[in-house]
């Protein structure tokens, strides 16, 4: 064999092993067997699916069901890009998914005040520096309240006090308590 051919060889061979990221329309249920054959072959998919949901939403989740297991019979991966891609995967790559069980902040961990947790200084305490919404600027405030709010993540110290000027609500938070 010679020196060209071998290096001819050797260069498809290399060709064939990379793995592609193809970027693909789903317009009709039959291109189902193209996109399966590009991830039985190594490559990875990213298919976009809002041709197909243009003409049926019906036919959108058949084409979803029936990649869905196929990828599970090839050992694959699917997951969803965005409201208009998914991305399929082969058996030799795995989708990066944030934990499941990971703790994501819901309404009843943020601030929740109650009569309770207000903590009024015994000694008066003076000078602290608020930002009024309605003024649209610092004010230097001389009475204010210290509360105490419990969070998930534990109690936070804020200050409250009305604006000077103005008469609104202000709010400072100070740190953990």
């Amino acid at each position: 064999m010679s020196e060209r051919s071998a290096e001819s060889m050797e260069k498809s061979e290399i060709i064939q092993r990379c793995i592609y990221v193809k970027a693909l329309p789903l317009r009709e249920l039959t291109e189902l067997a193209l996109i399966k054959d590009e991830v039985k072959s190594g490559n990875i998919v990213i298919l976009r699916i809002t041709p197909l949901a243009e003409k049926s939403v019906e036919d959108v989740k058949n084409a979803i069901n029936e990649l869905c297991t196929y990828v599970a019979v090839v050992g694959g991966d699917i997951a969803r890009l965005g409201e208009e891609r998914i991305v399929i995967t082969p058996s030799s790559v795995k989708i990066w998914r944030r934990e499941e069980n990971a703790v994501k902040p819901s309404v009843e961990d943020t601030v929740k005040p109650s009569i309770e947790n207000v903590v009024k200084p015994s000694i008066p305490v003076s000078g602290m520096e608020f930002y009024c919404v309605k003024c649209r600027g610092k004010v230097n405030v001389d009475k204010y309240d210290i509360v105490v709010y419990e969070t998930k993540h534990g109690a936070r110290n804020m200050a409250q006090a009305k604006c000077p000027k103005c008469g609104t609500k202000l709010n400072r938070v100070i740190g953990k308590a």
